[in-house]
C-alpha cells in the first residue's frame, strides 16, 4: 500500500503533501480487535478508573492537609499553655510567694535549725 501511494505521488507531482498523507492514512487498515466496541469500552473503563483514583487521591491528600493544619494549630495552643504554666511555676517558686503562702497556711516559720550529728561513719549495718 505504501508503494502504491508513493507511486501516485511520483506520477502526479501536483498532489500536495497533505493530500498524500490523507490518502496514506485512509489506506491503512487496523486490526479488528483495535477498532472493536469492546476494546473502546475497555479503554473508556480504564480511563474512568484512573480518573476516579485521581479524584480519590486528591480528596485524601486534602483531608490529610486539613488534619495537619488542625494539629499544627493545636500544637501552637499547647506551646502557649506550656509557656504560661512555666511563668506560673516560676512565680510560685519565688521566695516571696512561698513566704506569703506559708503565712496563709498557719505554719510557723523555723527560727532555729538543729542538725543531728552521727557518732560514727556507719549509717546502717547489715
Amino acid at each position: 500500500m505504501i508503494s502504491n501511494c508513493h507511486s501516485c505521488a511520483s506520477r502526479n507531482p501536483s498532489i500536495s503533501k497533505r493530500a498524500r498523507l490523507v490518502r496514506f492514512f485512509q489506506n491503512i487498515s487496523l486490526p479488528g480487535w483495535l477498532t472493536s466496541v469492546a476494546f473502546r469500552l475497555i479503554c473508556l473503563a480504564i480511563a474512568a478508573g484512573f480518573g476516579f483514583l485521581y479524584v480519590a487521591k486528591t480528596a485524601s491528600t486534602s483531608a490529610n492537609g486539613y488534619k495537619i493544619n488542625t494539629l499544627e494549630k493545636e500544637t501552637i495552643a499547647l506551646e502557649k499553655e506550656i509557656d504560661e504554666l512555666q511563668v506560673r511555676l516560676a512565680d510560685y517558686s519565688s521566695m516571696q510567694n512561698i513566704q506569703s503562702r506559708l503565712a496563709q497556711s498557719n505554719m510557723a516559720p523555723v527560727t532555729e535549725l538543729s542538725f543531728y550529728s552521727s557518732v560514727g561513719k556507719i549509717v546502717a549495718k547489715r
